[in-house]
């Protein structure tokens, strides 16, 4: 359902049409539809659609010579000041900023990237994970840098870079650096099996978190996370 309704609004259902009318169109009600969005992507699906166009106006700016306020209207934005708005939102510049850097090797890591939540329940040490993923990291593939683990992807033939940081209690934050975004619901899926998100530790908690030969183990630092994980 999600992955209909994240191509639909590629394809712009969103552009000339509300919520309301995308969840008709897919048998639901538009309350279901945002819940469905919260829950699987972490954003809106308004929120999805806009951030698709300022995405989309950013590779005019760097692919071509269009003006900003063509490219604006170009990207469906109803005014420059909504465009300007949407950017700095975005990648944290205006749309002249990021048109004098476009020539940039970089741009991938510098575009600001799509911000969503990965919500968890129960408890997650982030700092044993950081610790666990940083001792076993891939060169060129994977790094952790403070309470950030980034690693490289490849999207349909394309590279892509996804970043997680703590966001809360109940959720990490992703920012996903994307060359297109029709496999958006896979890969926020691929960053939820690398945090183990949807892997339920309340009942190994509940038996070994009190069990008096694993709390008193002596465990090398290879395996420290594992250690605060079991206990």
């Amino acid at each position: 359902m999600v992955c209909r309704a994240v191509s639909l609004i590629l394809d712009g259902a969103l552009d000339s049409g509300s919520e309301a009318e995308l969840g008709a169109r897919l048998g639901i009600s538009a309350r279901h539809l945002r819940r469905l969005f919260t829950t699987h992507l972490g954003v809106t699906p308004d929120g999805l659609a806009r951030s698709a166009r300022v995405h989309f106006a950013r590779r005019l700016l760097d692919d071509t010579d269009l003006t900003i306020t063509e490219i604006a209207f170009a990207a469906g934005f109803g005014s420059l000041r909504q465009f300007n708005r949407a950017c700095r939102e975005i990648f944290r510049e205006p749309p002249r900023i990021l048109r004098a850097r476009r020539r940039k090797r970089d741009r991938l890591i510098a575009d600001g990237g799509l911000l969503l939540r990965l919500p968890f329940q129960g408890p997650l040490d982030w700092e044993a994970l950081l610790a666990y993923f940083a001792a076993r990291a891939i060169p060129g593939v994977e790094q952790v840098s403070g309470d950030t683990y980034r690693r490289t992807i490849v999207v349909a033939g394309d590279a892509g870079v996804l970043e997680l940081c703590p966001g809360g209690d109940e959720h990490l934050l992703l920012r996903a650096h994307l060359p297109h975004w029709e496999e958006l619901v896979h890969v926020v899926q691929r960053a939820r099996r690398i945090a183990s998100l949807d892997f339920d530790l309340g009942e190994p908690t509940s038996h070994l978190g009190h069990d008096a030969t694993i709390v008193s183990l002596d465990f090398p630092p290879d395996l420290a996370a594992l250690r605060e994980i079991l206990c």
